[in-house]
């Protein structure tokens, strides 16, 4: 086992079956604090589903060091590059932390919409800003706590 293969198993990061190219994500919904699904999305590749009807103000998500991995951009430096790119199409630099935050569950497929139904302005959570039918994307406003905003030029327009 890889040195980066061990340690995302160390911290039990990456929930994968590895099949040719293709990541196949395992179920899980640990810090997920709603049942979701992931399937794909009308804006953007794989999105995160809501599988049951989430009421108004209900905490979504939230952070859980030791679950959900920061990592400092000399640490990502280390990864070898297919690594790395992995990393960073998931992971995305946290304002409050000033470290990458990769989330180990499949919170890590909210899409971005400047209309967003879910809140990631409150430190460390993710609330329904309305109710959302089961079967409905979670989206959020990246730009509310991406530090690294413009490394994703497809939500840079109106920044």
């Amino acid at each position: 086992m890889s040195r980066e293969a061990a340690m995302f198993f160390k911290i039990g990061l990456w929930y994968y079956a590895f099949c040719g190219s293709i990541f196949l994500p395992i179920n899980t919904t640990k810090m997920l604090l709603v049942r979701t699904k992931i399937a794909p999305s009308t804006s953007s590749g794989i999105g995160l589903f809501a599988d049951q009807f989430i009421p108004k103000g209900t905490m979504v998500w939230k952070f859980m060091p030791g679950f959900d991995l920061l990592m400092a951009e000399e640490e990502i430096k280390k990864l070898s590059v297919p690594t790395r790119e992995q990393f960073y199409n998931y992971a995305y630099l946290d304002k409050k932390y000033g470290k990458y935050l990769l989330c180990s569950d499949d919170a890590r497929f909210f899409n971005h919409s400047d209309q967003p139904n879910c809140d990631e302005r409150t430190d460390d959570i993710t609330t329904a800003t309305r109710d959302i039918k089961a079967g409905e994307e979670l989206i959020v406003n990246y730009k509310d706590f991406y530090g690294d905003i413009q490394r994703h030029k497809e939500i840079m327009q109106g920044v």
